[in-house]
């Protein structure tokens, strides 16, 4: 049995890209506003989506991984054009995360700003695969944090119990609950303060073939902060997602975004993203790998309010290595400011 779950962000977390991420009563408003703007100008990808313990871990982030591999690092350099000649600075190292074979993650290295390494976190597994441990240790806020999973089989819940101490020897714990249907799929994933309070939930809801189709977010035990609901095509890829946010209970905020597939290549698509009343403010597209390349969001009159252009070159096993990031400028010429590197070491083939 594995364990699926929406990550339980605390103070000064870090998300999978290095971010800053605020906490508790605040997460949710914050999680609800960037959620809706990354949706509209990034391709529908959401920010947080359920992770199967015991394969991806919400720390690692939701990576689309091709081969075995063993060791990946992301560095980021931010380019300049001095005399016009466009450089790229010095990198610094945004991650470090080391896999087991068959893809669970062992170690992933915390970086700061300046790309020094402050600390990591650790999984450790039982010998049925299934996580049992995570501890973190980070001098860049001087805290440590240790999970303890353990699992209910009869019951089908799952428990992680999280103890945190901070720089001045604060301990905070939490519990997360996971509730299991008769296909041991997830469908409740429950929050909880020390004092036994809920903070926050997730339910999900699934079709007869097994694909998430609703997923509601509640803060506390009973307020809808916002619904997302996903439908597939015939070959089951993603076809269109729609999202609710319930910031005022009385005005919800619709956005919903639909993929066009190309014929001769899979993972290629466009996408459009339209608010409640048809109003066009989010397009983008896709490379034959899956990978965003362009994405454009808008104002309500139509404006163009931001556009990205990215471009990639990939290995031989199919995973990029390069991802140039390039901004629009107003008058109408693209600019590079950023370039991330990554460095992937693989297992030997068997």
């Amino acid at each position: 049995m594995i364990f699926r779950t929406k990550r339980a962000v605390r103070c000064s977390d870090r998300d999978h890209q290095g971010r800053e991420i605020a906490i508790d009563c605040n997460l949710v408003v914050l999680t609800l506003v960037f959620s809706i703007v990354l949706f509209a100008v990034g391709g529908c990808r959401k920010s947080e989506r359920g992770i199967d313990i015991g394969s991806w871990l919400p720390t690692i982030g939701e990576p689309d991984f091709h081969g075995h591999i063993y060791q990946i690092t992301e560095a980021n350099s931010e380019v300049t054009k001095p005399n016009g000649i466009t450089q790229a600075g010095p990198r610094l190292t945004m991650s470090e995360d080391t896999y087991t074979r068959d893809g669970r993650p062992l170690e992933s290295g915390l970086f700061g700003p300046d790309g020094e390494k402050t600390g990591r976190t650790e999984w450790h597994y039982d010998d049925k695969g299934r996580v049992t441990r995570e501890v973190t240790s980070d001098d860049a806020d001087k805290h440590t944090s240790v999970t303890n999973y353990s699992w209910d089989e009869k019951q089908k819940i799952g428990r992680a119990l999280t103890e945190r101490v901070d720089q001045s020897g604060k301990t905070e714990r939490t519990t997360t609950e996971y509730r299991y249907d008769a296909d041991e799929k997830v469908i409740d994933v429950r929050h909880y303060h020390e004092n036994k309070k809920m903070f926050d939930r997730f339910v999900y809801g699934y079709d007869d073939k097994g694909r998430e189709t609703v997923d509601t977010m509640y803060y506390g035990s009973g307020i809808v902060t916002h619904k997302e609901m996903t439908s597939y095509d015939s070959v089951g890829r993603i076809q269109s997602e729609t999202r609710i946010s319930y910031l005022e209970p009385n005005r919800p905020i619709l956005s919903r975004t639909v993929r066009s597939y190309s014929t001769n290549a899979p993972k290629r698509y466009t996408y459009e993203s339209r608010d409640a009343k048809g109003r066009l403010w989010g397009t983008g597209k896709t490379d034959d790998h899956g990978e965003r390349v362009f994405s454009r969001a808008a104002n309500s009159d139509g404006a163009e309010r931001d556009a990205n252009r990215w471009e990639f070159t990939y290995d031989s096993v199919g995973n990029w290595i390069v991802r140039w990031h390039y901004n629009h400028g107003k008058k109408g010429d693209w600019w590079p400011d950023q370039v991330r590197y990554r460095e992937i070491s693989y297992y030997p083939a068997k």
